[in-house]
């Protein structure tokens, strides 16, 4: 395989597969849709279902495919950042694009943060203590509530 000559390619790919990563939550943003209601394409690893199909199949090789190949950029860009940026600024640039292009991807595999941040907000709001009554609990109370 022949050396790049032009290594600053590297960037442009790393943007196109960031672009392919956030597809997903782009699409389903488009649609409407809300952050309450994700869920994730990857539940067959841990789910214990035996409901899995090729589209799931495919979504995950996609999903891994595509993260590797921005792990492998990222590593590219890192090892010849002095011959792909010419200066500070259009490094400073490209962090920037990156980080945009990040800030709109929904966190779908880690729901944690949205459950403590929940968890956080009933605790605040409502005084339950957030060991005994989940958020769910309260949401449904809530609703209960309104619709008397």
């Amino acid at each position: 395989m022949e050396k790049l000559e032009n290594k600053s390619i590297f960037k442009w790919l790393f943007i196109i597969l960031i672009l392919a990563f956030i597809s997903p939550s782009v699409a389903y943003m488009l649609k409407g849709r809300k952050i309450q209601n994700l869920c994730s394409n990857f539940t067959f690893f841990y789910a214990q279902s035996t409901d899995i199909n090729v589209k799931k199949i495919v979504g995950c090789l996609l999903f891994f495919g595509i993260f590797i190949g921005i792990s492998i950029l990222y590593y590219l860009i890192l090892k010849h950042h002095k011959k792909i940026f010419k200066n500070r600024k259009e490094m400073s640039i490209f962090i920037v694009i990156v980080a945009v292009l990040f800030f709109v991807m929904l966190p779908v595999t880690s729901t944690d943060v949205f459950y403590y941040i929940g968890t956080g907000w009933s605790e605040a709001h409502y005084g339950v203590n957030p060991y005994y009554t989940s958020v769910d609990d309260l949401m449904n109370s809530l609703r209960g509530r309104s619709t008397k």
